[in-house]
């Protein structure tokens, strides 16, 4: 039977791919896309806060759609977009680039950061990046 529920609607991605009671499903599309980039498998996830949390008041708040966090620490971080834009993928660079960051506290050392990926899912292209080894 069709229900006809979009899994690319923001709203139900979230529930079905972003909360404790369905992390085996995410834990299974993370894996999907480990292993089609050649990637070491996942054993298992922690959710976080999905919000990047402004440093100051006029700086940018941005809320993620799923951020997670493997055994070994390193960042996942998921958007589902439906409608693409030209700034987009800055939006996404953006992201990744905050997230990556906020690892780091003064007097850290820069060997602590851990790999943080971001993975896009859309419905459509995204602007002018063609297809190779580098995006799936």
């Amino acid at each position: 039977m069709v229900i006809g529920i979009r899994p690319t609607v923001d709203c139900v991605f979230k529930n079905l791919f972003g909360s404790d009671k369905n992390k085996d499903l995410l834990l299974c599309l993370l894996n999907a896309i480990q292993k089609a980039s050649k990637e070491d498998i996942i054993v298992s996830i922690e959710l976080l806060n999905p919000f990047n949390l402004q440093n100051y008041k006029p700086s940018k708040l941005s809320i993620l759609d799923i951020k997670a966090k493997n055994e070994k620490g390193e960042y996942f971080l998921l958007e589902m977009q439906i409608e693409m834009y030209a700034s987009y993928p800055q939006r996404i660079l953006y992201y990744w680039a905050k997230n990556y960051s906020s690892q780091l506290m003064k007097g850290d050392n820069y060997k602590n950061l851990k790999k943080t990926t971001i993975i896009s899912i859309s419905e459509k292209t995204i602007g002018e990046i063609e297809e190779d080894e580098e995006y799936y």
